[in-house]
């Protein structure tokens, strides 16, 4: 509360606590902002797989997170504006994967590292070694998480435009951005 206080603003009741009418626009919003607020990760489809990989995403902190890679990119390719935007959108991938993700036929994701280690417990990453056994790549090829990144997409497009989904999910989590996407084939 103490940044409402910074700027002249008291906080206000605890809104839980008072009473509320049915199907007032309080309520809805109430209930809007609720469900925005439990929704912390994301089971995004990479293209090129059919469905069949998913990763799963964390909600980054805009201030922290992003700006560090943001940061990070601008010291890196110093006046390459096209780079800078490239680099962070792939770091942004790669610091908000939990993991990599196959759907079953019940709707349940499995991680893909179950398919190298029925025992694993960690999930695999686009940071992880293990993608590149998991798909037999060339390690002397694949020596970054960026560059395991850009090989699993195969193209740039295809990268950017899951950079994209990533991007307008973070901006508004209600949305179903899988959907969205297939909607906007048809």
């Amino acid at each position: 509360m103490g940044d409402l206080e910074n700027k002249g603003l008291e906080p206000g009741p605890d809104l839980e606590s008072q009473p509320v009418s049915d199907g007032s626009i309080m309520d809805s919003l109430r209930q809007q902002h609720r469900e925005l607020a439990d929704v912390q990760e994301l089971y995004l489809s990479i293209p090129g797989y059919h469905g069949q990989l998913y990763a799963k995403y964390r909600l980054l902190d805009v201030r922290h997170d992003l700006r560090a890679i943001g940061q990070r990119a601008q010291k890196q390719f110093p006046g390459n504006i096209q780079d800078q935007i490239f680099y962070s959108n792939v770091d942004a991938m790669i610091q908000g994967c939990e993991g990599l993700f196959y759907q079953t036929d019940e709707g349940e994701y499995k991680s893909i590292a179950e398919a190298l280690d029925p025992d694993a417990t960690e999930p695999i990453t686009y940071s992880d070694a293990r993608l590149i056994e998991f798909f037999a790549w060339d390690a002397t090829e694949v020596t970054s998480a960026r560059a395991a990144t850009q090989r699993l997409f195969n193209n740039d497009a295809a990268l950017l435009d899951h950079a994209r989904m990533l991007s307008n999910w973070m901006r508004d989590t209600s949305k179903d951005v899988n959907e969205d996407f297939l909607e906007s084939l048809t």
